[in-house]
């Protein structure tokens, strides 16, 4: 059960951050509709990425991260990609 709430404390935090905080400032230049049309698309894209990674892990049979998935399905220089996005997203 701790797992879960620490990984469902990290899912929230990332897309409750500072840049959803931060996009209705920015994007009232644009107006009402397009601004939530443009959060409804960021939202979807970081959806299909978690479906995206939870398909990969089930495929896997285990929990992997990110770098692991990378060395699991292509090798260890895609491990070295998937560990440094994270790095870098961090």
């Amino acid at each position: 059960m701790k797992k879960f709430i620490l990984s469902a404390s990290l899912v929230a935090g990332t897309s409750i951050g500072a840049g959803m905080i931060a996009l209705p400032m920015i994007l009232c230049k644009i107006g009402i509709l397009p601004s939530i049309g443009l959060i409804i698309t960021f939202w979807f894209f970081m959806y299909l990425s978690a479906l995206l990674s939870l398909e990969l892990n089930l495929r896997a049979g285990k929990g992997l991260s990110i770098g692991e998935l990378g060395q699991f399905y292509r090798g260890s220089f895609f491990s070295c990609i998937g560990s440094l996005s994270l790095m870098f997203l961090s």
